[in-house]
């Protein structure tokens, strides 16, 4: 199988297995029902955290890339996140909810620990760019309009560049995963991705039915 064949499968089974996160919400949430406070920023927080995050790490894995175009790519990428970090930042220190300190929950860093620790340029944009900027396409599709306003259209003027990194992850996959051995290791690295956003959403779908119980008529 080439690498545009074995693309299109591992996108399908993907997209598949999110749609089955998507129905489980669906069950908890109408599309447009607010966010109460703390899972408002708890979410905006913990984009906040990961763009910081990727500015750095993304940064340091620019001269093991040996395709000229995707190295641009990436470095491009960077100059995306610290904007996102900027704009984040901007609108959650007029809410008065910006916190220096910051650090999301446990389940969250881990997803990002296991990236950190991928040492080869395919299985970080196999895991980064296609897995996990997949799953957060995904997350801001859905939560941007509980969000509204000012928010709403932040993500929504984000969606490009998000478009853009997942692209990056694509053409990776399809130049570099060309033989069985490689989509073995690409296919255990995406999985490995979304089964830590699967242990990340139910940890963060608990903290916020806490939060809820305890305030109960705190929406936004």
């Amino acid at each position: 199988m080439n690498g545009t064949e074995f693309l299109r499968q591992l996108e399908e089974e993907c997209l598949e297995r999110m749609a089955g996160w998507r129905q489980r919400d669906a069950q908890r949430l109408t599309p447009d029902q607010a966010p109460q406070a703390w899972e408002k920023y708890e979410r905006l927080r913990r984009s906040c955290w990961t763009e910081a995050w990727s500015v750095p790490v993304l940064g340091s894995w620019l001269e093991t890339i040996p395709d000229t175009n995707l190295r641009m790519g990436v470095a491009r990428q960077v100059a995306d996140e610290a904007k996102h970090f900027l704009r984040i930042r901007s609108l959650l220190q007029t809410e008065g909810e910006y916190q220096e300190d910051y650090a999301p929950y446990a389940e969250w860093r881990n997803v990002y620990r296991y990236i950190e620790e991928l040492g080869d340029f395919l299985d970080r944009l196999s895991g980064h760019n296609f897995a996990s900027e997949l799953v957060a396409i995904e997350n801001q599709k859905h939560y941007r309009h509980r969000l509204g306003g000012a928010w709403k259209d932040l993500f929504e003027e984000f969606h490009p560049d998000e478009e853009f990194h997942v692209r990056l992850g694509r053409t990776a996959i399809q130049l570099f995963a060309n033989d069985a051995a490689s989509q073995q290791r690409v296919r255990r690295t995406v999985f490995k991705v979304l089964d830590l956003h699967e242990r990340s959403r139910q940890a963060f779908n608990r903290l916020a039915a806490e939060h809820a119980a305890a305030e109960p008529a705190t929406r936004l």
